[in-house]
């Protein structure tokens, strides 16, 4: 089954296999719960993989738990999908989502709790297709500030969020640019900053979730600009 995912993901993502809460549907059989359990297991663990990698690379792992509360869910909501609809009375495995309507891309920043440490900083741009091709698909590297100077001509009020988080540079490798593809040409760059630790990332992959962006439902302090 063809699959677009985004994270890096999204590539592929995170960390961890997922615990099995899945509750009985009248609709849907033993053996079909389980099919899906473990398809869902096999994708977050290819997303676990490479989300590593990447954060490695970057010498930021210590911000895997932001990635994984992003990606993770929107990994089972993209299977259960594919096999049952969005009508699904299945309990979900993770966290639901919010949803933040954005038909032509936009960025969203928000702050990731970390219990006991500051909030990580989170900004994620999500780009359409015509926008993809034209600012990033064949760049070695961007930051958030190049995009938005292109596509906007200013960089706009971005939240609670500092400048730094716009000026990571992310990656546009091989991986990250087949995982554009896959999602219809769309692009996802996620920056994380954590005040706490003073680590940063950027994570470069395809926009899969069309028209929405979505974050976990613990965010604080949410903005959208839509483009």
């Amino acid at each position: 089954m063809k699959r677009v995912i985004s994270l890096f993901l999204v590539l592929v993502l995170l960390l961890g296999p997922v615990v099995n809460v899945f509750a009985e549907n009248v609709n849907i059989t033993g053996s079909r719960m389980e099919q899906i359990k473990k398809e869902i297991n096999f994708e977050i663990e290819i997303a676990r993989k490479e989300i590593y990698r990447q954060l490695e690379e970057q010498d930021a792992l210590i911000l895997i738990g932001v990635y994984e509360d992003l990606f993770y869910p929107q990994i089972e909501r993209q299977i259960r999908a594919e096999y049952m609809g969005e009508s699904t009375n299945l309990e979900y495995i993770r966290a639901q989502m919010w949803d933040f309507y954005a038909p032509n891309g936009g960025i969203l920043t928000y702050l990731s709790p970390l219990a006991g440490y500051k909030p990580t900083e989170v900004a994620i741009t999500c780009l359409n297709r015509d926008d993809s091709y034209s600012y990033i698909l064949y760049q070695n590297s961007i930051t958030i500030s190049s995009v938005l100077l292109t596509i906007l001509g200013y960089v706009p009020y971005v939240g609670d969020i500092s400048g730094l988080l716009l000026d990571i540079n992310g990656t546009v490798n091989s991986l990250a640019m087949t995982r554009i593809k896959e999602a219809g040409g769309c692009a996802q760059i996620v920056n994380t900053y954590s005040k706490e630790f003073g680590t940063k990332a950027s994570l470069v992959s395809g926009w899969s979730n069309r028209y929405y962006i979505s974050i976990p439902n613990t965010s604080t302090n949410a903005y959208l600009n839509k483009f």
